[in-house]
């Protein structure tokens, strides 16, 4: 999914040293021996008198020198790691919001089922974040939000609503054949955890392809009618209803897509009025969408019939390491 426009390492572990020299100061008195008759006792007042330590000294001065190391050794991992997560440039957000989304999708699906469906999102914003460069749009790396998916926002408003619609159809392609990859391993290896996350990519795509902006499919679809914007609207709001009262909307997630959905709409037939150049397309090209488009709609809905029957696996993601 693309946002309108708006006018956006491995992993280590150092572990400290007890060898770290301390720092400079009086030398350490021996108490491993007991004092004999032929030493000299000190006297009051000298330094040994002042700093004579503890019977544990020992192990305090190792544990702080320990807790120095790990300090030290924690610096640098920051320091190190940093510079690398620097060096992603745009990137560096897209790194962090994905993790940010494991973590999120763990709380249901498990890490591991989790990091996939995570991979197969980002596969889907890499669908448009290539074809917008290839397009000379200026656009930003994709950046995930937790149960909303992920967008890239595009800089400047496309040339065209055939640019609009290009950029928004590579999305739900890539993904889909993506998605369509993992039922087919699940499928020849018998492999339900495969299965099970290639049926929810194929649903994801099929979802993001209603022709609704800001959905990929409204996007889609602009360039074939202003009307369709408004089918889609309809066909949300219905899914909304059967959603909530059948309690299978568990958030507030599709009221939320809905409420998007009421804008776009209302902002397409605003642009139809006030840009018409903008929404002219080719007799041509309108049918070149409208048949992309619908090949692309039957094979995301071929993948989720054909992955269903192992959606009851996401139930069971929870044992995280169950292929």
């Amino acid at each position: 999914m693309s946002s309108p426009p708006d006018g956006r390492d491995g992993f280590g572990w150092i572990g400290s040293s007890s060898q770290v020299a301390p720092a400079a100061g009086p030398p350490e008195v021996d108490l491993s021996a007991p004092t004999t008759e032929h030493e000299a006792p000190l006297a009051p007042g000298s330094w040994g008198d002042r700093y004579q330590l503890p019977p544990n000294s020992g192990q305090v001065r190792a544990r702080r020198r320990g807790i120095l190391g790990t300090i030290v050794a924690g610096g640098f991992a920051v320091f190190k790691y940093g510079f690398l997560l620097l060096k992603l440039g745009a990137f560096k957000g897209t790194l962090i919001t994905m993790v940010i989304s494991v973590v999120a999708y763990s709380i249901f699906f498990g890490p591991v089922f989790a990091i996939g469906f995570v991979l197969l999102l980002l596969v889907h914003e890499m669908g448009h974040y290539l074809m917008a460069q290839r397009l000379g749009q200026s656009v930003s790396a994709p950046v995930f939000i937790p149960f909303l998916g992920a967008l890239i926002n595009l800089r400047r408003q496309p040339a065209s609503v055939q640019q609009e619609a290009t950029m928004a159809l590579a999305g739900p392609t890539v993904g889909t054949v993506a998605a369509w990859l993992c039922v087919l391993v699940g499928v020849a290896v018998h492999s339900e955890f495969w299965a099970a996350l290639g049926y929810l990519g194929c649903l994801l795509n099929l979802f993001n392809l209603i022709p609704a902006t800001p959905l990929d499919g409204g996007r889609v679809t602009a360039a074939i009618s202003k009307w369709a914007n408004l089918v889609g609207l309809g066909i949300l709001v219905l899914y909304a209803l059967w959603a909530f009262s059948s309690g299978t909307a568990v958030s507030p997630v599709i009221a939320i897509i809905v409420l998007f959905a009421v804008f776009g709409t209302i902002s397409r037939f605003r642009q139809a009025r006030l840009m018409p150049e903008y929404l002219a397309v080719p007799t041509r090209q309108r049918w070149l969408f409208l048949g992309s488009y619908l090949v692309i709609v039957l094979v995301a809905g071929l993948g989720v019939v054909k992955g269903y029957p192992y959606l009851h696996y996401v139930h069971t993601v929870h044992l995280p390491f169950s292929f």
